[in-house]
């Protein structure tokens, strides 16, 4: 891997974005990227550590926090654009139909996403 890949990159006016997440038992993560001229480019990374209650959730529920978490953290620049969630977990691909909580929320009103499925050793 090219060292200068983890460098953050200023938002280009064109490009599509993609919001990787991830969960693991003891947190979440969530990074913003970009379609640029020179590739795939990482604009912003989040992260935080899961509340003791939260740590009792199961996996697809981690991994629907996961998302929830980034689009919080990076709403504002995926507000009238297209953009790409990426996940590893494969039950997420069919979040349009199964999150009704989450769109009751307004965590997703108001963005056009559509999610991939990937495996883990792609994004990087």
């Amino acid at each position: 891997m090219n060292g200068d890949r983890k460098l953050l990159k200023c938002l280009n006016v064109v490009g599509q974005y993609i919001l990787d997440t991830d969960a693991s038992d003891t947190g979440l993560g969530a990074v913003l990227q970009q379609e640029q001229p020179d590739g795939i480019r990482v604009i912003a990374y989040a992260s935080r550590a899961l509340s003791n209650t939260e740590t009792s959730y199961c996996t697809t529920r981690k991994e629907q926090l996961a998302i929830i978490y980034g689009l919080k953290q990076f709403r504002q620049h995926l507000l009238a654009r297209e953009f790409v969630i990426r996940t590893d977990h494969a039950a997420l691909t069919h979040l349009r139909r199964t999150l009704e909580p989450i769109r009751e929320a307004g965590t997703m009103a108001g963005l056009d996403w559509r999610i991939q499925l990937n495996d883990p050793a792609s994004f990087w």
